[in-house]
């Protein structure tokens, strides 16, 4: 039986050998053995099938290059969405298979059922058969690691094996230890590399979603047919060799991984990702990503719920049974680590009183240490990095007291007068306005009224965020103009109804994008007008502030007399060339999100909640937070670090998303589908009593006679540039278009932009100051 020493002595040979080298694209198509045979060391591939008919893969390296033997057995088990890559993927230096290798281990590498390199069957093929993907990471503990196991045993002829598992390798480990407990015999020892069991502590935010959606997502699974869970298939190689080859493409696809798993900019070598992302991930059924999802949600480890009816005709109990611990007897040594998203220390502590033959455990010293780096970790300074992780975590950047403040608060607090103004559309909805009352004398004719309208999931907080100087709002106030900003239907200041309650009725959400362009803003125009008694205003728009304003100036074209210039910050109407891959999911998911969220009766769509609130001041505030938090906010509108500077990201992420209608995002998609800027489609039969017509109507760009002037720019995922010129062509008063200079300007920058008062503020200050 191994010792503790000897654990620790393993544990350091792989997490203190250093791999500067970096990994060569060449390796990015080869698999397992061909990556084993490149280094020179002996490979084997063997076959095992199950009991239920699964064809399981397993490579061996059975001694080192220097050919030496201690005729001991090692089985590694990867975890989630991984392979027997993990264990060799970085070479001989960094690899925990071949350091193994050549200290004199028969190495063997397992392959859980339907990952790349087990997607056989004797009757089920992977790729049509449903079937195929019924199983769970209970499936792997039962059936898969006995039978492998067991050909292993048989085929070195020892009586025992060295178990190493990684992640979901120690879960179904637990698994079978249990329910099998006549194996405990053949374990000469377990090391639990991050051991997941118990997960009610885990941290990580897309596990958390998922466990919170369970049964929603797993009837969506069923309306389109998805059994494989991120398969590794053509689309993510793609992903790998374009995105995740480039410098700033590599940030965001370490981030991905990190919202994942947990945050170690420091510990991860970024000439890696492409690598990883190339071999991960390698497939799994969605049952194994919802069985965890269970355990998220009821606390405990155990068995696959398969609800009310299901479990009583599986187990004879309304609730799944528990696993029992007490009855793994094989020895096992926990090693976890601080900054691990998935296997909580509390989880971790739990698993350790409950196991029935707990051996010892190991934290890793390196606080930044997380899920992902007990296999793909690079510590190239670790003395260093240690010291300046801890003095990050330590430095908390933003004690933002804006965080909790109302858009008239922070206006006031600015010494700028504010006013609150209401207006009641004419089907019911209390839309609220604010203002910044210019510093001017009443009587002086000379005052121009300028009217913003923010975007999707905004709010008229988008117009002052940054204060003085920094956002529009000031700079345009500080023109002696008289600044209206308007708040869309559904968000955090504009949720009140003469007759629905948004938080019961769900006649409040409905609505798309259209209600807003031709009921929205023409009322809070017109009110605007009376109130400063004008007959004309500048109208400023960001993303939908735009789309909205192209709604209301071609479906009621008498507006266009009421707007003295409309400049459009980020022009969104055609979306056929988008590049916003949630949009494009929703797009291609459509009819089931539809099902879906009626199903559920979800109405609104990224309410400004507590849960956002809670993640922008706990996750956020933190230059730890704030890397995820901000590539978050890239993969949604385009990636530009060097304008989010990380103290705003905890104010932005509290005052947005700040609540929209399902239908506004439905409506977006639906034009990313059809490539036309048109109606809300109600499908044929709703179009025809709607409409008199089986497609929705496009929306005539050539009614609008006010003067347009486009802003925009390259990185825009939302305002493709193509897009943007059919646009430009398509209208009916374009007056000009103006490029932002800067190539990776996204989206938001336009407001939230360190740089946006130079490049896009004082380019609309010229506009309406030139405009007499």
């Amino acid at each position: 039986m191994w010792s503790f020493k000897q654990c620790l002595v393993i544990l350091t040979l792989h997490y203190t050998i250093v791999s500067s080298i970096p990994v060569s694209n060449g390796d990015l198509d080869k698999t397992t053995p061909e990556m084993i045979a490149d280094e020179g060391y002996p490979v084997e591939t063997h076959h095992v099938t199950t009991s239920d008919g699964y064809i399981l893969c397993l490579h061996r390296i059975p001694k080192g290059k220097n050919g030496e033997s201690n005729k001991k057995v090692v089985f590694l088990q990867h975890g989630l969405l991984t392979t027997s890559s993990d264990w060799i993927l970085f070479g001989p230096e960094a690899s925990l298979g071949y350091m193994l290798a050549d200290k004199g281990y028969d190495v063997w590498m397992g392959n859980t059922r339907g990952n790349t390199y087990s997607r056989n069957h004797t009757k089920y093929n992977p790729d049509k058969d449903g079937a195929f993907w019924q199983f769970s990471w209970n499936e792997m503990g039962e059936i898969d690691l006995p039978t492998m196991i067991d050909y292993i045993l048989q085929s070195t002829g020892v009586d025992g094996i060295h178990y190493v598992g990684h992640s979901q390798g120690t879960t179904s480990f637990f698994v079978m230890a249990s329910e099998k407990p006549e194996y405990n015999s053949k374990i000469k020892v377990h090391i639990a590399l991050a051991p997941i069991a118990y997960m009610k502590h885990i941290t990580s935010p897309l596990l958390k979603i998922m466990a919170f959606w369970e049964g929603a997502i797993e009837l969506l699974f069923n309306l389109i047919g998805e059994n494989e869970f991120l398969p590794q298939k053509g689309f993510l190689h793609l992903i790998t060799e374009t995105m995740c080859s480039i410098g700033v493409g590599k940030l965001l696809c370490e981030n991905t991984l990190f919202a994942l798993c947990g945050f170690s900019l420091n510990e991860m070598n970024m000439t890696r990702v492409p690598l990883i992302m190339h071999h991960t991930p390698a497939g799994a059924s969605t049952k194994q990503l919802l069985h965890y999802a269970q355990e998220i949600d009821s606390g405990h480890f155990r068995k696959y719920d398969f609800g009310l009816i299901g479990n009583l005709g599986k187990y004879g109990s309304v609730f799944p049974p528990n696993y029992d611990l007490g009855k793994v007897k094989a020895p096992v040594y926990l090693i976890f680590s601080h900054n691990d998203w998935l296997a909580g220390l509390k989880d971790v502590d739990r698993l350790q009183n409950e196991l029935g033959n707990f051996a010892g455990k190991i934290l890793v010293s390196e606080e930044s240490f997380n899920h992902l780096d007990f296999t793909y970790v690079n510590l190239e300074s670790i003395s260093s990095s240690i010291a300046a992780i801890k003095e990050l975590k330590d430095k908390e950047i933003t004690n933002n007291e804006d965080l909790n403040k109302t858009t008239p608060e922070m206006i006031t607090d600015s010494g700028y007068p504010v006013e609150t103004h209401y207006v009641t559309t004419s089907d019911g909805y209390i839309l609220c306005l604010h203002r910044i009352v210019p510093q001017t004398k009443k009587d002086d004719l000379k005052t121009k009224v300028i009217f913003l309208q923010h975007g999707i999931l905004a709010s008229s907080s988008d117009w002052i965020l940054f204060g003085p100087g920094n956002s529009l709002g000031y700079i345009l106030a500080d023109q002696g103009w008289d600044i209206w900003m308007g708040n869309a239907r559904g968000n955090v200041y504009s949720r009140r109804h003469t007759t629905f309650d948004p938080d019961i009725d769900a006649e409040f959400w409905d609505f798309s994008w259209h209600e807003i362009g031709e009921i929205d803003l023409p009322a809070m125009i017109d009110y605007v007008l009376d109130s400063t008694k004008t007959e004309s205003l500048y109208y400023v728009g960001h993303s939908q502030g735009n789309t909205a304003f192209y709604v209301m100036a071609s479906e009621k074209p008498e507006y266009n007399s009421k707007i003295k210039l409309q400049v459009s910050l980020s022009p969104v109407a055609f979306l056929k060339h988008m590049t916003n891959p949630l949009l494009k999911a929703i797009s291609i998911f459509e009819q089931p999100f539809h099902i879906l969220t009626n199903v559920m009766g979800v109405n609104e769509f990224f309410p400004d909640s507590g849960y956002i609130q809670l993640l922008a001041k706990d996750m956020c505030s933190y230059q730890l937070g704030s890397y995820v938090c901000e590539n978050i906010m890239f993969v949604l509108c385009g990636f530009n670090p060097e304008e989010i500077s990380k103290e705003r990201v905890p104010l932005i992420l509290h005052h947005s998303p700040a609540g929209i209608s399902k239908h506004q995002l439905y409506h977006f998609a639906q034009g990313i589908k059809s490539g036309q800027f048109r109606k809300y489609d109600f499908g044929v039969i709703g179009n025809l009593k709607k409409y008199g017509k089986i497609v929705a109507p496009d929306y005539e760009l050539n009614n609008i006679t006010a003067p347009v002037y486009l802003i925009y720019a390259n990185n825009d995922r939302l305002a493709n540039i193509m897009d943007v010129e059919r646009l430009y062509k398509s209208l009916g008063n374009c007056k000009g278009k103006h490029l932002v200079e800067e190539n990776s300007f996204s989206h938001i920058d336009f407001l939230y932009g360190v740089n946006s008062p130079e490049l896009v503020h004082k380019h609309v200050v010229n506009l309406i100051t030139n405009d007499e």
